[in-house]
């Protein structure tokens, strides 16, 4: 498994931001900061 860095940024309008800085194109927003690390497992499957 390669480790990669993940980014969390929160967003003024209440949610969160999330992406991947090594794999360009993959985020996600969420409104909870638990639910962002909920997918996060997703992106180690791809």
């Amino acid at each position: 498994m390669k480790n990669v860095t993940l980014v969390y940024a929160y967003d003024l309008t209440g949610g969160w931001f999330t992406s991947v800085k090594e794999l360009p194109g993959c985020h996600t927003q969420v409104k909870a900061l638990k639910q962002a690390r909920q997918r996060l497992p997703m992106v180690r499957e791809k």
